[in-house]
């Protein structure tokens, strides 16, 4: 399971990215709340995660797997440990539910990496803006606020 929770924070942590990105080309423009979309992004499901980040990404392989492990995820904590006394008491089906949940978790960890290696250089490319805006033209802090 902490597999699927490392891909929910990361997706958290993509998404407020993007957001204070959006926040910084649009500030100087028109006035952008960043604190509804933080708190929209820090409370939402898994599902809902993977929507959000669909306006970012033309990656439709990443959001398939995203919801391919929003599925796993959903069986494994409702209904994949339920099990028999007889097969709690079956090596082999211990064995096999077991084998199941790491070939889960590969699959999980794999799509984590793709998250990291597609959004890894956000941070950077905040700083960058940041650094460039200093202050914005009604004096405001370039520093998106927190959330």
């Amino acid at each position: 399971m902490m597999a699927f929770q490392h891909i929910e924070e990361a997706m958290k942590m993509v998404l407020v990215r993007l957001e204070s990105l959006t926040y910084f080309r649009l500030k100087d423009y028109t006035y952008y709340d960043l604190k509804p979309k933080f708190n929209s992004i820090q409370n939402a499901a898994m599902g809902r995660l993977i929507d959000m980040l669909k306006i970012y990404t033309d990656d439709v392989s990443l959001i398939t797997e995203l919801k391919e492990i929003k599925k796993q995820r959903n069986q494994v904590a409702h209904q994949s440990l339920l099990m028999t006394v007889e097969e709690m008491n079956d090596k082999e089906t211990i064995h096999l539910k077991a084998s199941e949940l790491e070939e889960l978790k590969k699959f999980a960890n794999a799509t984590l990496m793709i998250i990291c290696e597609r959004w890894g250089g956000l941070d950077k490319t905040l700083n960058k803006i940041a650094a460039e805006q200093g202050t914005g033209a009604n004096g405001d802090s370039a520093v998106a606020p927190s959330p």
